[in-house]
């Protein structure tokens, strides 16, 4: 029997010492959440001593911004007999504060009945910390894609501006020239006729860039259509010149 408690008193022991070596924090509590064991680490992370951290004195390691929601969780973990887990700041014995991963499950008799309580807090502050850059690359990855779709919108506008403008000066030039084709003496019917097919062709290309537009703000699916190539080069050349042709007397 007495070589039995010696080497129950030695594997206590043995097992104490791996506990007081580890790099995490470990304690064990009452089954009414009040603490009853901080292992060396703690008390040399904290620089608290195992009379000021029994019992409730344990939160005053915790961050007081935390320190509510800690509490609560614990609460619910002894009210509930459930396993819990909740990450806090806990100060350091400089002042600093880094954070914990704390864990913490009951242990039962027999009869399901809770004895104690035991857990372990792990540092996470690297962690946290990378966590927190990645958001804030995240954010300013947000940001930046954030100017350039205003920095596209820009361009976009400006450009459309301009070809809008441009229909507008060459309808505009159409309708003088138009004007005075009626007034020739006789009124050359023909060329004001032409003229007018020409406002009409500015007119209906400026609103069919206004609806485009609309329609991209309004997220519309995109719309695939035959264009005719040739065309279109004509009428950039014939916007580009001004359309001054128009205003040359018949030969």
């Amino acid at each position: 029997m007495e070589r039995q408690r010696d080497a129950l008193g030695k594997s206590e022991k043995e097992l104490r010492d791996v506990i007081d070596t580890i790099s995490a924090i470990v304690w064990s509590a009452l089954p009414d959440g009040s603490n009853t064991y901080n292992n060396n680490r703690f008390v040399e992370y904290s620089g608290l001593s195992a009379e000021h951290t029994a019992g409730s004195g344990w939160q005053a390691a915790i961050r007081p911004d935390d320190l509510e929601r800690h509490a609560v969780k614990w609460r619910e973990a002894v009210a509930t007999g459930k396993p819990r887990e909740n990450e806090v700041r806990l100060r350091r014995s400089d002042g600093q504060y880094r954070w914990h991963l704390d864990r913490g499950v009951p242990l039962r008799d027999e009869d399901g009945s809770i004895v104690k309580w035991c857990g372990v807090a792990t540092d996470i502050e690297d962690r946290k910390r990378a966590e927190h850059e990645r958001e804030r690359l995240r954010q300013l990855e947000a940001e930046l894609a954030h100017v350039n779709r205003v920095s596209v919108l820009g361009e976009m506008a400006a450009s459309l501006a301009h070809e809008i403008k441009q229909l507008i000066a060459a309808a505009i030039t159409s309708a003088n020239s138009c004007i005075e084709w009626l007034l020739h003496e006789p009124p050359n019917l023909d060329r004001a006729r032409a003229a007018a097919t020409r406002i009409d062709k500015y007119g209906n290309r400026a609103a069919e860039i206004i609806d485009r537009i609309r329609s991209f703000y309004k997220k519309s699916p995109p719309q695939r259509e035959l264009v005719d190539v040739n065309g279109i080069i004509h009428e950039i050349l014939t916007l580009l010149s001004g359309s001054f042709s128009e205003l040359l007397p018949c030969g």
